[in-house]
C-alpha cells in the first residue's frame, strides 16, 4: 500500500502498518511521480485530495493509476465534480475525511461503503472502468538540454527560443540559461533587457549548497508569461571556478523545471560550455550547408571525443536549408557520421519577424518535431499542448 504525504502521514502510515497482515508494506509517496513510479498492478494507493491542489492533475494522476490496474482510494471532503468524475474512474472509494485510518481499513474489506453511505452512488452500481476518459500521456523530458555549434550565427539561440515554445506544446515549462554572451542572446529573442545576470552572481562560492544557489538564482529569474522562465547573462565573466560549480547550478534549477535548455558560446573548451556538454542529456548540435561551418563541426566532433565527450547524445539539426545548396545532408551526415534527426528549413524572414517582435512561435512540424525528441513523446503533426506532467523521482518509501 502507498499513501500520500499528508499533515498526518506519519501516524497513518504506522496505523496501517499495525492494521494490515505482516507481509504488507506501506510506504509514503511525496510527489506524483514518486507515487506513479513506485505503485503498479495490485497495489492499493490512498491518495488525499490535498495532496495536489490541481484538481485536473489529480484526475490525471488518478486515471494514470487506474489503468496500471492500482486500487484506490480517495481522500476528499468536498463531494463536487472531483467524486463523481474519479468514481466514474472505478475507484475502490471516496473517504470524505480520516480521523483513525480505520476508515481505510473498512473500505479495504468493503468497497464503495462511504460513496454508497453518501448516496454518490446505487447500492447495485457495478464499478466503471477508466474508458471514459481518453489515455493520459505522461510527458518525462530529458532534463538538461544544450545547444552547441562552433560557428557564430548557425542559429544556436535561435533553436533553443523555439525549442522552449515547442515544449510548451507538450505541456512542459522550460527554463532557458543564457550563458552565450555574443548577441543577439536568446535573452533578447524574448526581448528580456536585464539589469543582472548569472554572471553577477557568486555560485562558486556557495559550496554546491542547492538551496542557496536556488535562493540566488531566484535573483536574476525572469518568469515570460507563456510559462518560459529565462536565466540571462550579461557579460562574459561567468560565476563558476571548476566544473563542479556548473554542476551544482543545473541540478539546482532542475529543482524546479521540469527541462532546462542551456544557450552556450561557440568556445567549446570554455568552462561552461565543456561542463555543460559533458551534463547534458542532449546535445542539439547545429550545423549548415556552408563548408567552414561544417568543417569546424567536424573538427568539434573529433575533439569532442578525444576528450571523453558521449557523441552519442547529440541529436543533428540542419538550420537553414536550402534544395540549391551543393552540401546535401546526406554528405553532413556522412561528414559528422551522424544521422539528421530535423531539418529546418531556410526562412529567414519569418525568423527576422517573429525575433523582432520578440515572438518567437513553434508552430511548424519541424520544431514541433524536435521538441518531441526532448519530451520523450509521440510526435505528431501540427499537434496542440498535451495533457501531462514531468516525472521528477525523488521522494522517501518507508515500511
Amino acid at each position: 500500500m502507498i499513501i500520500t504525504a499528508t499533515e498526518y502521514e506519519d501516524n497513518l502510515a504506522d496505523f496501517l502498518s499495525a492494521g494490515l497482515p505482516d507481509d504488507a508494506e506501506v510506504a509514503v509517496a511525496d510527489d506524483c511521480a514518486t507515487l506513479l513510479e513506485h505503485s503498479g498492478p495490485g497495489d492499493t494507493v490512498v491518495i488525499s485530495e490535498g495532496f495536489e491542489p490541481d484538481k485536473e492533475r489529480l484526475v490525471n494522476v488518478i486515471h494514470a493509476l487506474r489503468l496500471n490496474d492500482v486500487r484506490v482510494v480517495v481522500i476528499t471532503p468536498s463531494m463536487d465534480g472531483l467524486a463523481e468524475s474519479v468514481l466514474n474512474m472505478g475507484v475502490w472509494d471516496i473517504i470524505p475525511h480520516v480521523r483513525d485510518g480505520s476508515e481505510i481499513l473498512d473500505v479495504l474489506e468493503h468497497p464503495r461503503t462511504y460513496a454508497q453511505a453518501l448516496k454518490l452512488v446505487p447500492q447495485n452500481k457495478k464499478t466503471l472502468g477508466p474508458v471514459l476518459r481518453e489515455p493520459v500521456r505522461l510527458v518525462q523530458a530529458e532534463p538538461l538540454v544544450c545547444a552547441f555549434t562552433r560557428a557564430g550565427g548557425a542559429g544556436k539561440s535561435t533553436a533553443i527560443a523555439y525549442l522552449a515554445t515547442a515544449l510548451l506544446k507538450y505541456g512542459l515549462k522550460p527554463a532557458i540559461v543564457d550563458l552565450d554572451e555574443d548577441k543577439p542572446s536568446v535573452a533578447k529573442i524574448f526581448g528580456i533587457n536585464s539589469k543582472e545576470g548569472i554572471d553577477s552572481l557568486r555560485i562558486q562560492e556557495l559550496r554546491g549548497d542547492l538551496s542557496l544557489i536556488r535562493d540566488t538564482l531566484s535573483r536574476v529569474r525572469i518568469p515570460l508569461k507563456n510559462g518560459i522562465t529565462v536565466y540571462p547573462a550579461n557579460g562574459d565573466t561567468l560565476p563558476f571556478e571548476e566544473e563542479g560549480d556548473v554542476y551544482s547550478m543545473y541540478a539546482a534549477l532542475q529543482q524546479e523545471h521540469p527541462v532546462v535548455l542551456a544557450d552556450l558560446t561557440v568556445r567549446f573548451n570554455d568552462l561552461a560550455t565543456l561542463a555543460t556538454i559533458r551534463r547534458a542529456n542532449k546535445v542539439l548540435f547545429i550545423t549548415e550547408q556552408y563548408q567552414p561551418t561544417l568543417d569546424s563541426c567536424v573538427r568539434h566532433v573529433e575533439e569532442a571525443r578525444s576528450v571523453g565527450v558521449d557523441t552519442g547524445k547529440y541529436i543533428l539539426v540542419v538550420n537553414k536549408y536550402t534544395e540549391k545548396s551543393r552540401i546535401t545532408v546526406r554528405k553532413i551526415e556522412d561528414c559528422l557520421g551522424m544521422k539528421a534527426a530535423v531539418i529546418l528549413p531556410m526562412n529567414a524572414e519569418k525568423y527576422r519577424n517573429e525575433v523582432d517582435s520578440h515572438n518567437p512561435v513553434s508552430g511548424t512540424d519541424e520544431w514541433l518535431k524536435l521538441g518531441a525528441l526532448i519530451a520523450n513523446t509521440d510526435y505528431q503533426p501540427g499537434s496542440r499542448k498535451k495533457k501531462g506532467f514531468s516525472l521528477r523521482l525523488f521522494g522517501r518509501r518507508k515500511k
